[in-house]
């Protein structure tokens, strides 16, 4: 979440998605109110296995274990972030394979797919214990930047970016490549897209976020 204040995160990236269900210990006073939960994954998945629903279907599982411990710790507003639409990023527009780019998509469309089902399940079964559960869209917020980079202030070159040296990452102002390197967008994209996520969250009335 991008704001203008300080946030705890637990980051918890593992190796091939294999998502513990023990959510880590918390180092600082939990007050119920003032816990907005973002969930997403790293979507370097290992999408090019054969068994696709498997996984998917162990992700949705893991999630809910940890959303569960976080629901009796006091937690009530849950924000899914999806997938963006890397399908259109340098790495996998030109550096990989057909066969790779071909199963990724479906992989990726069926995963978004789950996450958006998890979230409207969890809506349903805690109604009327106040749990808010959003999922937000990635790829669509996204895709609609790149049906006119111009017209949103990128270089108009889907795949251009801006390389992967140190200075080239940060890139906010008009002209950036929507891309920071071959495969994570820019901060000019990210900032774009905090401030879409903030309205979503006001609209939902999370805590914090008034419209």
């Amino acid at each position: 979440m991008y704001i203008s204040k300080y946030l705890y995160l637990y980051s918890r990236p593992l190796a091939n998605l294999v998502i513990d269900p023990c959510f880590v210990g918390r180092s600082l006073p939990y007050n119920q109110g003032d816990n907005d939960i973002q969930i997403w994954a790293n979507n370097t998945a290992k999408y090019n296995q054969s068994s696709q629903t498997g996984i998917i279907n162990n992700l949705t599982l893991s999630y809910s274990a940890s959303v569960n411990t976080l629901y009796n710790y006091g937690a009530r507003n849950f924000l899914f972030v999806g997938t963006p639409a890397q399908e259109k990023s340098p790495l996998l527009v030109n550096g990989v394979t057909q066969t790779e780019r071909d199963r990724y998509f479906p992989f990726k469309l069926a995963y978004d797919k789950s996450i958006s089902a998890f979230a409207n399940s969890l809506n349903q079964s805690h109604a009327g214990n106040g749990v808010n559960a959003v999922y937000y869209n990635t790829s669509l917020f996204m895709d609609k930047r790149f049906q006119n980079l111009t017209y949103y202030g990128y270089n108009p070159n889907p795949t251009c970016q801006e390389g992967n040296a140190p200075a080239n990452l940060n890139c906010e102002g008009v002209g950036c490549c929507i891309w920071s390197n071959n495969f994570h967008a820019t901060p000019r994209f990210h900032r774009a897209m905090a401030v879409d996520l903030a309205s979503v969250m006001a609209k939902a009335k999370f805590p914090g976020f008034a419209c």
